[in-house]
């Protein structure tokens, strides 16, 4: 796993061994930013269940500020240690907590959101709600769910669906508030 594009483009990241996380590959990674390729300069981005924390560096690498949230501590060391790699530590905050109890700390809004939970999981529909309900996106921000190509998509009122892309199993869907 690898920085795409960006100031640390190139640097090979460190990941998790074993089965704890499911990385988002380099091509879907490609893909994600392709759509998204407006200037991240100084925009705020959330990476929940950030894993090695490759999604959120990529966007440090455009310009970006991010915050990780992820419950595992091996994935947190893991995020560390990429970030003193990447030099991208005064740029970022790491949080070790479940997803849904660290959301509901959070009081600042975000451009950007990416959430790439276990596929089995079943907090998604929750996470998303009480992302809309805080108003934690900032006016134009978005989010990206990384799911399950075969899932259904999960409706909240408080958001609509701008656009899903498939990738075999995985399924990227974007949301923006009504």
């Amino acid at each position: 796993m690898r920085v795409i594009s960006g100031i640390a483009r190139g640097t090979n990241l460190y990941t998790l061994e074993g089965l704890e996380t499911r990385p988002t590959t380099d091509r879907i990674k490609e893909t994600i930013f392709n759509i998204i390729q407006h200037d991240l300069t100084g925009k705020n981005f959330l990476d929940i269940c950030s894993g090695s924390g490759s999604i959120g560096i990529e966007a440090i690498s455009r310009g970006a500020n991010a915050v990780f949230i992820e419950k595992s501590k091996k994935a947190c060391e893991i995020i560390h240690k990429n970030l003193l790699k990447t030099k991208f530590t005064d740029r970022s905050d790491v949080i070790n907590n479940d997803a849904l109890i660290a959301v509901k700390a959070l009081k600042t809004q975000f451009d950007i959101i990416f959430i790439d939970p276990p596929y089995e999981n079943e907090f998604t529909h929750e996470l998303l709600l009480c992302i809309a309900q805080k108003n934690l996106l900032t006016n134009g921000g978005f989010i990206m769910l990384e799911q399950d190509s075969a899932k259904d998509l999960l409706i909240i009122p408080e958001l609509k669906i701008d656009r899903e892309k498939i990738f075999k199993r995985t399924k990227i869907v974007f949301y923006s508030f009504v």
